[in-house]
C-alpha cells in the first residue's frame, strides 16, 4: 500500500509542474535603444460654422521625436461621418509626417464634437485628435 501511495505522489507530482505557454505579447528590444514618439503640432481644430452637406478636412501635422521608426497601426474615427488618411510607411526619427481627419456634415446639424483615435508602435501606444463643428 505504501508503494502505491509512493507511486501515486510521484505521479501527482510530476503532473502538477507549472507548463506555462511563452509569453505571446512581444516586449521591448531592450538592446534597440529606441522607442518611437508621435509629437503634434496641435491636437485639436475647430472649423467653425459650416452648412449642412459640406465635406471639411484638416491636416494634424506631427513628428517623430523619439528614436525608433514610428508605425501607425491604426486610426479609427467614432463615427461613420469622420474618416482619416495616414502614412502606411514607417516613420524615421526626426521625420514629420500628416494625418488627414475629414469631416461629411450630411444629416449632422447641430454642434459636433469628434475623436479620432491613433494607434501606433510607440509611448504611448495610443494618441487621440479632436475636431469641433457647427453646422447649420
Amino acid at each position: 500500500m505504501k508503494k502505491a501511495y509512493l507511486w501515486f505522489s510521484l505521479i501527482l507530482s510530476a503532473c502538477s509542474g507549472e507548463q506555462g505557454s511563452p509569453d505571446e505579447t512581444p516586449k521591448p528590444d531592450v538592446n534597440s535603444g529606441g522607442v518611437a514618439v508621435m509629437t503634434f503640432e496641435k491636437k485639436e481644430h475647430n472649423f467653425g460654422t459650416i452648412r449642412e452637406g459640406q465635406t471639411v478636412s484638416h491636416e494634424f501635422r506631427f513628428k517623430n521625436t523619439g528614436s525608433a521608426d514610428l508605425i501607425i497601426v491604426k486610426v479609427d474615427a467614432n463615427c461613420g461621418c469622420t474618416a482619416s488618411e495616414y502614412p502606411a510607411e514607417p516613420i524615421k526619427p526626426g521625420e514629420e509626417e500628416k494625418i488627414v481627419v475629414t469631416f461629411d456634415s450630411k444629416g449632422r446639424k447641430g454642434l459636433n464634437e469628434k475623436k479620432v483615435q491613433i494607434i501606433y508602435n510607440g509611448k504611448p501606444k495610443v494618441a487621440f485628435l479632436k475636431i469641433k463643428v457647427n453646422v447649420i
